[in-house]
């Protein structure tokens, strides 16, 4: 998070570790009133530990060979294959920001009262609780969601994301008062949100979570600021490694420029992307949700 925004919620935390005996593995946590999270990559396997029972009094511990493909639900990615250019006149000042080797990406998380009401309900949260106490919820899940993507955007491409300062600004616990309608019109919808609430300049990613039936369609090209914060992610289950890693992660991928890799449909889009058979077994691709084109059912 931006130093700020970490001053005013300082029991929301991200860690990153390595290992001492082996460098190789990775350590990525987050910790908050709501809970623990935690990832950790060696030997190409990812360990998790995430919270078990409803009451989040007990935890789980599984690698991704035990968990993945079991969790999934059907998940359409709308997005289209677009060929990426390279246009100096449109980029932004991301990369003249650095951490620890890594370029620092401004990002603004936004969310539709359906997306905070599922967390709220998760963690017991009473409907009396201010609209604050709520805020400091939804951000505790959102926090969770970037710590885990970092762990991949880090090691992948040197990308580190931090929320933007005044990330709690563009929360919304209340589904009937949220600035979002129907699906398929949050992208632009979101687009005016965080640019009229964090300001054009204070930003370099948008990205709306929502609650419904897995979809995700991300247009958007952070390099364009007219369209930088249309990337939008959907799941009924909205927190954990297939929503962060599987549906996010992917949604931001193109975000960034990238297009399908799998081949299972070549009618999906750009062809010279296509490069991995059937489902595919990167992010990119449709790793363990097309059935009978699977080829893996994890990264």
């Amino acid at each position: 998070m931006d130093p700020a925004l970490q001053e005013k919620y300082p029991d929301i935390k991200s860690y990153v570790g390595t290992g001492v005996n082996d460098p190789s593995v990775y350590l990525r946590f987050s910790m908050s009133p709501i809970g623990f999270s935690s990832m950790i990559t060696r030997s190409g396997i990812s360990e998790f530990i995430e919270p078990y029972t409803e009451d989040r009094a007990v935890y789980a511990v599984f690698d991704s060979n035990a968990r993945r493909g079991h969790d999934k639900e059907s998940f359409e990615c709308a997005t289209p294959e677009k060929v990426v250019a390279k246009d100096s006149e449109k980029k932004n000042s991301a990369v003249n920001k650095k951490l620890a080797g890594f370029n620092v990406f401004r990002l603004a998380i936004t969310c539709t009262g359906e997306y905070a009401q599922y967390h709220l309900t998760a963690t017991g949260t009473p409907a009396t609780a201010t609209e604050a106490q709520k805020k400091a919820v939804v951000l505790a899940a959102m926090n969770a969601s970037v710590t885990r993507m970092n762990s991949v955007f880090e090691k992948d491409l040197s990308l580190h994301f931090n929320l933007v300062a005044n990330n709690d600004a563009i929360i919304y616990v209340d589904p009937a008062t949220d600035p979002y309608a129907a699906s398929g019109e949050q992208n632009p919808q979101a687009q005016t949100t965080i640019t009229s609430i964090i300001g054009s300049e204070n930003y370099d990613m948008g990205h709306i979570f929502d609650k419904e039936d897995g979809n995700g369609y991300a247009p958007g090209d952070i390099c364009d600021n007219g369209t930088k914060a249309q990337g939008w992610t959907a799941s009924n289950f909205p927190e954990g490694d297939t929503f962060d890693i599987d549906y996010v992660a992917h949604e931001m991928g193109h975000q960034l420029g990238a297009n399908h890799t799998f081949s299972y449909n070549t009618a999906s889009g750009n062809i010279a992307s296509l490069v991995e058979p059937g489902s595919g077994s990167t992010i990119m691709a449709y790793t363990g949700i097309t059935v009978n084109y699977d080829v893996s059912i994890q990264f």
